[in-house]
């Protein structure tokens, strides 16, 4: 199931709008996992909500040196969506368990990327978001998997 997978994130996150931002790994108390956190140029700790850090995917990924990574900022403003896959792909073989391939395989032109873990995937698109019928953040759980809407 791998060679459905799709990471040419480049290419295709170079056409989003400018809703990029750095971000670096900030960890939590055992068991949870690290928070993803915003920041400035310097590195500093930020809120998403600061227009100041909205950048191109260009100049974002510039930014990313060393623990700080790239993340994009989800709006109303734009027609960007992800679908957030968690606990659905084995790390060490790419097998991606076939429920979740079945929703991948209806959006033939998103983007794939794998989350950081390994074990979660991504899912970009892009669509007319007065359409929706759901919120955003909305998840769908099962058996320990999960998808979120954003």
């Amino acid at each position: 199931m791998n060679d459905t997978i799709k990471c040419d994130n480049i290419t295709y996150f170079a056409t989003f709008p400018a809703f990029f931002t750095p971000w670096k790994s900030v960890t939590n108390m055992p068991p949870k996992k690290p928070r993803k956190v915003p920041c400035d140029l310097q590195g500093n700790t930020t809120s998403a909500y600061d227009d100041a850090i909205r950048m191109s995917h260009a100049m974002a990924t510039m930014m990313a040196t060393g623990s700080t990574r790239i993340g994009f900022l989800m709006s109303p403003d734009h027609d960007v969506f992800c679908l957030d896959f968690d606990n659905v792909r084995d790390p060490r073989t790419g097998d991606v368990v076939p429920w979740a391939m079945s929703i991948i395989n209806k959006f033939p032109d998103a983007m794939i990327e794998i989350s950081v873990s390994g074990e979660g995937l991504h899912l970009w698109g892009r669509c007319d978001k007065s359409r929706l019928t759901r919120k955003p953040k909305d998840a769908f759980v099962n058996g320990g998997m999960k998808v979120e809407f954003f």
